[in-house]
């Protein structure tokens, strides 16, 4: 299988990410995972793994988690959903020397496309397998691709994976595994049609991640309603979970270079990553450390610093020009929503921001309307190119932002070319909404 067929065959299977709001939980089926991972010899039960599950900050988390523990020394395995700019950037290996696979990748240790290429030609005949049979369904992108991943970190004979669920937990295609480490970062309401409409539902799904007795468990700050469900499924596995005490973070400087915290007995810390809840995904990265500490493994508080101290995570509070400033964002929740703008709040109090703004079909782009209105000049509105982009008309939006100027374009490379018209070097431009609208403003605005 060349590259063009690769890329080709991907293309073709099921993908479940471009259409979510038709897809309801009878779709996932944990056991066409285990079948097709049986198929390829099991290379997940060869893997040490840390398994990350939650509504938001998993992706932060995980990058955190795995940063360090590269500092460490060891050689891991990193696996996050969705990606920025290449679906490479799922897969990826990191180790001291580390260095960017293609000078075009925006994160090191990406799996190049000849290594991808191999490991989904050795899956494809397991696929077509199950489809003769046709017992348990269509096999998914999604599942390929977490597949792939396994198979490409046993190949790699990776120390430890870091392993970020893409959806809910119970029924992700990553909850095959038996992990060290299984954490659960701060929960809120997402999916609601999959995975529950309230925190509680939510946090089940999630929770479930967590299946037996060995497992070291680590929780994010959470509500009450959602502590309770993880105490009771960690009770009735024998398991005490440990638990994020915000009283032990102690916030001591930040700007827009750093944030400087303590946490526990680890003094002076810093973080490259903005935003208070970047300490908080911070703190439960040091947590699932020391829960491995626990079991053996070594780890300095020399690679906990570095490790936090060289992270970068495109997307996340990220500013990409100064002249004026243009900050991207993927928060698409009302409750991130709610903490970016508590953050923009924080380092520009006084100037008038520019909102560039794209959604995705299900997410509560209305929730995160009612978080953002208060704060925002002018809005432009955009559409990513991506099947689940939604278009939104300027009628709709002068009802949710009243007495706002609302620009609207078709595409992103539009808005960009827009920015550059109506904003003056003294104001902000926030692109936010969508993690697609984000990823594909920062391709087109530093034209790489």
């Amino acid at each position: 299988m060349n590259l063009q067929e690769t890329k080709c065959y991907l293309d073709s299977l099921i993908n479940f990410e471009n259409r979510l709001q038709t897809v309801s939980s009878r779709n996932f089926k944990l056991d066409r995972m285990k079948k097709l991972l049986d198929l390829l010899g099991n290379p997940h039960l060869q893997l040490k793994c840390i398994h990350i599950a939650g509504t938001k900050g998993k992706g932060s988390t995980s990058a955190l988690t795995a940063n360090i523990l590269q500092e460490a020394g060891f050689r891991v395995g990193l696996y996050t959903s969705p990606h920025i700019k290449n679906y490479r950037e799922r897969i990826r290996v990191l180790q001291n020397n580390t260095k960017e696979t293609l000078s075009k990748d925006i994160f090191p240790g990406c799996i190049d496309e000849k290594d991808l290429a191999y490991v989904v030609a050795r899956i494809k005949p397991a696929v077509d397998q199950l489809h003769e049979e046709k017992e348990l369904g269509q096999v998914t992108f999604y599942e390929v691709f977490t597949a792939a991943a396994f198979l490409y970190f046993k190949q790699q004979q990776v120390d430890i994976v870091v392993l970020e669920t893409g959806l809910g937990g119970r029924l992700d295609a990553t909850n095959v595994v038996n992990a060290l480490v299984c954490v659960l970062t701060a929960v809120g309401l997402e999916h609601t049609h999959l995975l529950g409409d309230t925190l509680a539902a939510i946090a089940r799904e999630k929770i479930s991640i967590v299946k037996n007795g060995n497992e070291h468990v680590v929780v994010g700050s959470q509500e009450n309603e959602v502590k309770d469900v993880v105490q009771r499924h960690c009770f009735s596995l024998g398991i005490k979970p440990d638990f994020i005490r915000e009283e032990d973070i102690l916030f001591k400087q930040k700007d827009l270079t750093r944030q400087v915290f303590d946490f526990e007995e680890l003094k002076d810390l810093q973080l490259v990553l903005l935003g208070e809840h970047q300490v908080y995904n911070a703190a439960v990265a040091i947590k699932i450390i020391k829960a491995l500490k626990v079991l053996g493994w070594t780890v300095s508080d020399q690679a906990i610093f570095n490790g936090l101290k060289k992270v970068v995570w495109p997307g996340r509070f990220e500013i990409i020009q100064k002249k004026p400033y243009v900050i991207l964002d993927g928060a698409h929740t009302q409750h991130s929503m709610k903490v970016l703008m508590e953050t923009i709040k924080e380092f520009f109090p006084t100037q008038k921001i520019t909102v560039v703004l794209g959604f995705s079909n299900d997410k509560d782009y209305l929730g995160m309307c009612k978080e953002l209105k208060g704060l925002i000049g002018q809005v432009i509105l955009t559409k990513a190119d991506h099947p689940r982009a939604r278009s939104l008309s300027v009628e709709e939006m002068n009802v949710v932002f009243e007495n706002k100027k609302i620009h609207s374009t078709d595409t992103v490379s539009a808005a960009v070319e827009l920015i550059k018209e109506k904003c003056s070097d003294d104001e902000i431009v926030l692109v936010t909404g969508s993690l697609f609208v984000v990823a594909q403003f920062r391709s087109i605005f530093q034209n790489v």
